[in-house]
C-alpha cells in the first residue's frame, strides 16, 4: 500500500488486499514492462503480469495486462490509478486431466447444476439461471446483468459438449466444460466453441451453487 498515492481511489482497497493475501498463497511475476509516457511528475506504464496460486481456494492461473498511471510527489513515484486491459486464464494440463474421487451424491448434484444452467439458458429463464448461482457470490450481480442483456438481444443455442469434475473437496468443486454457442436470432454474433472452468460451493443447506466461471479458450466457428 506504500506504493499507492494517498489521494488515489486505490488507497481504499487495503482491506481487500489483506484478505486476499490471508486467503491465498500466490506467485506473482512481471513478464513485460513498458514506460509509454514519462513527464516531470506523471508517467504511464503498461505491464503484463502473471499470477499462479499455490495454496488456497481454487483460482486458475492468470495473465493480465495493466495500465498504471503514476505521479511524483515529494520525490517519490506513487500509483494514482490502475486499469486492467486484458485477462487470460489458463490451467496446467495435469489440472485439466485430474479425476478426483467424488461421492456419487455430490457428483450427481454438481453435474445437475451444470446441466440445468445450460437448459435454463436455452429457455432464457433468468430466474432459474440465477437460482443456481450463489447469491453471496461477487459474480451474482454481474451474472444477472450479463444474462439479462444477452436474453434481451439474442436467441442463442447453448450446447454442453462435455463436462467433468477436475477438483473436489467437501465444500468446493471445479468443473471443466466445453460448449458450443450458436446464434438462432438477433444481431451479429460470432458462433463459437469454448472451454471454461466453473467453481461451485456447497452451502450450509447442502445445495451446490455456482460461484464463478472462468473462460479459458474460445474458437470461432
Amino acid at each position: 500500500m506504500s506504493l499507492i498515492a494517498s489521494d488515489s481511489p486505490l488507497a481504499s482497497i487495503g482491506p481487500q488486499i489483506k484478505k486476499q493475501m490471508a486467503t491465498y498463497d500466490q506467485s506473482l511475476s512481471v513478464d513485460k514492462l513498458d514506460i509509454v509516457k514519462l513527464g516531470a511528475d506523471e508517467a504511464t506504464v503498461q505491464t503484463v503480469e502473471s499470477c499462479h496460486t499455490t495454496d488456497g481456494p481454487f483460482l486458475p492461473d492468470e495473465t493480465a495486462e495493466y495500465v498504471y498511471q503514476l505521479k511524483k510527489a515529494g520525490g517519490s513515484w506513487k500509483i494514482s490509478s490502475l486499469q486492467i486491459t486484458g485477462v487470460k486464464y489458463q490451467l496446467a494440463q495435469d489440472e485439466l486431466n485430474a479425476a478426483p474421487a467424488v461421492p456419487q451424491g455430490d457428483a450427481d448434484a454438481i453435474m445437475t447444476v451444470i446441466r440445468n444452467n445450460f437448459k435454463n439458458s436455452n429457455a432464457e429463464n433468468l430466474d432459474a439461471v440465477l437460482a443456481d448461482v450463489d447469491p453471496d457470490s461477487p459474480a451474482y450481480e454481474m451474472s444477472k446483468e450479463s444474462y439479462s442483456q444477452v436474453f434481451k438481444l439474442y436467441d442463442l443455442s447453448y450446447t454442453l459438449d462435455s463436462a467433468k469434475i477436475i477438483k473436489y473437496s467437501a465444500d468446493e468443486a471445479v468443473v471443466y466444460a466445453a460448449q458450443t454457442t450458436k446464434k438462432v436470432k438477433g444481431p451479429d454474433f460470432q458462433d463459437n466453441r469454448s472451454t471454461s472452468v466453473t467453481v461451485l460451493h456447497k452451502l450450509q443447506d447442502g445445495a451446490w451453487k455456482i460461484e464463478v466461471t472462468y473462460l479459458l479458450t474460445a474458437e470461432k466457428l
